[in-house]
Protein backbone atom coordinates (compact mmCIF):
# COMPACT_ATOMS: atom_id res chain seq x y z
CA UNK A 1 0.00 0.00 0.00
CA UNK A 2 1.37 3.34 -1.42
CA UNK A 3 1.09 6.22 2.18
CA UNK A 4 -1.34 8.62 2.12
CA UNK A 5 0.68 11.49 3.63
CA UNK A 6 4.40 12.54 4.44
CA UNK A 7 5.60 14.40 7.56
CA UNK A 8 6.73 17.59 7.41
CA UNK A 9 10.44 16.67 6.67
CA UNK A 10 9.71 14.19 4.21
CA UNK A 11 7.80 16.61 2.22
CA UNK A 12 10.69 19.49 2.37
CA UNK A 13 13.00 16.58 1.28
CA UNK A 14 10.50 15.79 -1.81
CA UNK A 15 9.47 19.08 -3.21
CA UNK A 16 13.36 20.48 -2.27
CA UNK A 17 14.89 17.54 -4.47
CA UNK A 18 18.73 17.06 -4.94
CA UNK A 19 19.72 16.68 -2.00
CA UNK A 20 18.49 19.84 -0.34
CA UNK A 21 14.75 20.47 1.52
CA UNK A 22 12.28 22.83 2.01
CA UNK A 23 12.16 24.70 5.33
CA UNK A 24 9.80 23.45 7.98
CA UNK A 25 8.50 27.37 7.33
CA UNK A 26 8.04 26.94 4.02
CA UNK A 27 5.59 24.11 4.60
CA UNK A 28 3.25 25.64 6.51
CA UNK A 29 3.37 28.65 4.58
CA UNK A 30 1.78 26.28 1.60
CA UNK A 31 -0.28 24.63 3.96
CA UNK A 32 -1.89 28.45 4.41
CA UNK A 33 -1.89 29.45 1.11
CA UNK A 34 -3.84 26.05 -0.01
CA UNK A 35 -1.18 24.81 -2.12
CA UNK A 36 -0.71 21.56 0.19
CA UNK A 37 -3.60 19.63 2.21
CA UNK A 38 -2.92 18.69 5.80
CA UNK A 39 -4.22 16.66 7.88
CA UNK A 40 -3.55 15.26 11.47
CA UNK A 41 -2.90 11.95 12.89
CA UNK A 42 -2.65 12.02 16.64
CA UNK A 43 0.27 14.68 17.48
CA UNK A 44 0.92 14.77 13.61
CA UNK A 45 0.81 16.83 10.92
CA UNK A 46 0.80 14.71 7.80
CA UNK A 47 0.86 16.14 3.95
CA UNK A 48 -1.28 14.69 1.31
CA UNK A 49 0.90 13.05 -1.48
CA UNK A 50 -1.60 13.88 -3.84
CA UNK A 51 -1.49 17.65 -2.79
CA UNK A 52 1.83 17.36 -2.69
CA UNK A 53 1.95 15.88 -6.34
CA UNK A 54 -0.22 18.66 -7.63
CA UNK A 55 2.14 21.04 -6.32
CA UNK A 56 4.58 19.59 -7.98
CA UNK A 57 2.81 19.36 -11.53
CA UNK A 58 1.36 22.66 -11.35
CA UNK A 59 4.36 24.60 -10.49
CA UNK A 60 5.54 27.52 -12.61
CA UNK A 61 7.96 26.17 -15.27
CA UNK A 62 11.39 27.55 -15.53
CA UNK A 63 12.69 28.86 -19.14
CA UNK A 64 16.82 29.64 -19.84
CA UNK A 65 17.86 31.06 -22.54
CA UNK A 66 21.37 30.41 -23.60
Amino acid sequence: MEPIGLSIAETGRVLGGDGSRLSRATIYRMIARGQLEAFKLGSRTLITVASIERCAQTAPRLRVFL
